[in-house]
């Protein structure tokens, strides 16, 4: 689709939304010092029972690729932590430390 053919109000609208998205990402980091995908990892965390980076990347709609790195920072910043689960130690179990759960939102 060519953007000629959408009509001038559509994309302004669209502007609005994604500069009112970006606003308040920006707030967010300035408040916590995390991104808008961190943050959305630990609310997805939070939310889920023994969630796995499968469990997470799917829940958020990011690669697993993308879920890892971000959970590396997370782990180093020790806002996370993974362990292997003790029924199958094929899979990895994140939890939030006392530190992310003060962050979820």
């Amino acid at each position: 689709m060519v953007t000629h053919d959408l009509p001038d109000h559509v994309l302004v609208a669209l502007r609005r939304i994604i500069r009112a998205t970006d606003l308040h990402s920006r707030q967010l980091g300035k408040k916590t010092g995390l991104t808008t995908p961190q943050l959305v990892i630990i609310q997805a965390v939070s939310n889920l029972k023994d969630p796995t980076v499968s469990d997470i990347a799917k829940t958020v709609s990011l690669s697993l690729a993308t879920v890892t790195t971000i959970l590396n920072r997370l782990e180093r910043n020790g806002i996370i932590n993974r362990v292997r689960s003790s029924v199958d130690r094929r899979r990895v179990i994140v939890t939030l430390t006392e530190d992310g759960q003060t962050l979820q939102a």
